[in-house]
Parts: structure tokens; C-alpha cells; sequence
């Protein structure tokens, strides 16, 4: 047997298992009540017989059986949550009316058509068990309910899993090219050069790569940080390609004050900046300037990093469009699900633009770092 015949008989067997199961704990309901029946009928010395009883029993709790199903499917549904609450309640309580006219209607038509019952009316019978059926819609949707919520705490840690895998891959990613033997080899170059020239530059630089190293580690585990400390790393990355770059290289910052606060995936912009410099500033002699920005726009915090560079080739075969960047964007999805998006736009004056948008959230205990608009 193939593994994929081998798989599909699994999931079968494992539903079939389970179909079994749900139609014996109805069968021991059924017959929990039938018991009840009998015992009553000798307490009141008017016994009856278990074949009186029985069917009927059974028969009510298959019925119920196939209502459950569709109380099941309502309920997982039905939009759940403080804010759906009156509506949720509202859909419910009128499917629990119509589940137990539909159940009474059934009943009556099976146990005249079977001898069960006498002829009666319709409306005695709906009578006798409208609040019954009522109830036992909502004794049925409790167990639903907390059934749903399980599976979305269960879906919630494995999107969280999911979301650490992910992030440690991020961050040794930006390690890894922290660490690229290229960018070492030009840093160290650098350093060496303003030994004789310029020591305390050279001081400066040491101090920033291991700052650099430092504030990358001290990010590892966190989820979302501060943008004011998301700047800070990036600021002292800028520092050291500012040394290498000379004055090919302009920075501009356009970050609103408001925003400094505001929560953000960590190493977000760090391997933006890279994909900036490398691939807009780096192959043109006379270099050019990344810009970046951020603002607070309806609830959301925009922000860009841009170059002034060759930006996106025809077939959109662009910069950064690797590796780094679908792992930038999966971050976001497993971060903020739909509430977020990232896009890869030429400039109308050149250049690459990468603009990402996610829902505001501030730090209010973070404090207030000064930006540099220079």
C-alpha cells in the first residue's frame, strides 16, 4: 500500500471511529431516559414495559443526534466575541425556536407513523415540548461553543509557534549578514584605514559594530519593540555604511515624533535598509540617499524606506525580493493576519520605495527618543 493510500485510509478510519462514537454516546442517552421511563412508571406502580419505552427513547435521541449536526454547524459560524455577542444571541435564539418546532414536527410524524402515538394535535404536542426542545438547543450549544473556542486556542498556539519559528529565522538571517564575511571584511577595512588618519573614528566604528552585534542579540526572543528602538539599531547600521560610503551616501530621516512609541515587528527595518543600500546606492558611483519615514494615518503606522536608485526592473525582478523580504512578509501576516500589507512601488522621481502599513499600537511606557532630521 502507497504512504498516500496508507494516509487516506488513516483519516478514515479515524472518522469513521469517531461516527461510531457520537451515535453511541446518543444510544446511551437514549437509553439513560428509557431507564428513567421504566423506573418511574414501577415507582408509580404502573409499570411499563422496556419495548414501550425503548424505541421511542432511541428514536428521540437520533433526532437529536441529527439536530445536534446542525447546531454544530451554526455554531461554528455564527461570529463569536464580545462585539458579535447580540447578534450571536439573537441568530441563536431564533435557530433555537425553529430547531424545536422542526424536532416536534418530526417526532410527531415518526411516532404516529410507527404506532407510538396516538393521533393528537399538532399544537398539544408543541405545547408539551416547545421549552424542552428550546433548552436542549442550548444545553447542545454549549458544548459546541467551547469546542470551537479549544480549536481556536489551539490554531492560536500553533500560529504562535509558527510565528517564533519564523522570527528566530529573521533574526539569524540579519546576524548571518551582520556577520557576512564581505561586510566584515569592508568594516574592518575601514577601521584599519582611520587607525593612522583618524584614530578616534576608528574608536567609533569598533563601537558601533559592537553596539551593532549587541543590540541585535538583545533583540532575539522579543516579538514587537518600540520604533524609537527599532531607529536606534538601525541609526548605528547607518553609521558604520556611513563610514564605508563617505559621502555617497545621505541618510534622511522623516519619522513624526507620534510614531516613535509605536509597536513594530523587531529587525524590521534593518534588512530593508540593507536591500536600500546594496541594491539602489551601492553599484552607482556617485551613490544616493535612503530615506525613512513613518506616520500615524487612520489607526495604522506607515512607514518606508526608499532609495533614490534604478528601482524595480520591468519583469519586477527587483531588489530584495529574495528570501528577506517574503520572510518580512509572513512576519506581518502571522503578526496582524489581514491587518497589514507590504508593497514594492517605484518612485516617480526613481528609486524603490518599500511601503509597509500595520494596525497602531503604542508603548506608552517607552520612552521618547529625539530623531535626527538630518
Amino acid at each position: 500500500m502507497s504512504p498516500d493510500n496508507a494516509g487516506g485510509l488513516a483519516v478514515i478510519l479515524r472518522r469513521g471511529a469517531g461516527a461510531i462514537a457520537y451515535l453511541v454516546a446518543w444510544t446511551v442517552l437514549g437509553l439513560f431516559f428509557a431507564s428513567q421511563a421504566v423506573m418511574y412508571s414501577a415507582y408509580r406502580d404502573r409499570p411499563i414495559s422496556w419495548n414501550r419505552t425503548l424505541t421511542p427513547a432511541l428514536a428521540d435521541a437520533f433526532i437529536w443526534a441529527l439536530l445536534a449536526l446542525g447546531i454544530y454547524w451554526l455554531a461554528m459560524r455564527v461570529p463569536a466575541g464580545r462585539r458579535h455577542l447580540t447578534a450571536a444571541l439573537a441568530i441563536h435564539a431564533a435557530a433555537s425556536v425553529m430547531l424545536a418546532v422542526v424536532k416536534v414536527t418530526v417526532w410527531m410524524l415518526l411516532a404516529q407513523a410507527t404506532g407510538w402515538l396516538a393521533s393528537a394535535p399538532f399544537t398539544a404536542l408543541l405545547l408539551g415540548q416547545f421549552h424542552g426542545a428550546v433548552f436542549a438547543y442550548w444545553v447542545i450549544l454549549g458544548p459546541c461553543l467551547a469546542l470551537r473556542y479549544y480549536r481556536q486556542y489551539r490554531e492560536r498556539e500553533v500560529r504562535a509557534a509558527q510565528l517564533e519559528a519564523r522570527l528566530g529565522q529573521a533574526q539569524l538571517e540579519v546576524l548571518k549578514n551582520q556577520l557576512h564575511p564581505h561586510f566584515l571584511f569592508n568594516t574592518l577595512h575601514a577601521i584599519a584605514s582611520l587607525t593612522e588618519e583618524d584614530p578616534p573614528g576608528a574608536t567609533r566604528m569598533i563601537a558601533q559594530l559592537s553596539e551593532l552585534l549587541r543590540g541585535s542579540l538583545r533583540h532575539i526572543g522579543a516579538h514587537e519593540v518600540a520604533l524609537a528602538e527599532e531607529l536606534d539599531l538601525v541609526r548605528l547600521y547607518l553609521g558604520i555604511q556611513a563610514t564605508r560610503f563617505e559621502d555617497r551616501l545621505v541618510i534622511e530621516y522623516q519619522v513624526e515624533p507620534e510614531t516613535l512609541t509605536a509597536l513594530v515587528p523587531s529587525l524590521l527595518l534593518q534588512p530593508l535598509v540593507e536591500n536600500a543600500i546594496r541594491y539602489g546606492i551601492a553599484p552607482r558611483r556617485e551613490g544616493g540617499r535612503v530615506t525613512i519615514g513613518a506616520r500615524r494615518e487612520e489607526g495604522h503606522l506607515r512607514l518606508w524606506v526608499a532609495d533614490d536608485g534604478p528601482g524595480l526592473s520591468p519583469d519586477r525582478s527587483a531588489a530584495g525580493s529574495g528570501v528577506g523580504l517574503e520572510n518580512t512578509r509572513a512576519r506581518l501576516a502571522h503578526l496582524y493576519g489581514r491587518d497589514q500589507s507590504l508593497e514594492l512601488l517605484n518612485r516617480e522621481t526613481g528609486g524603490l520605495e518599500v511601503l509597509l502599513s500595520l494596525p497602531f499600537r503604542a508603548r506608552t511606557t517607552h520612552p521618547v527618543h529625539q530623531v535626527d532630521k538630518s
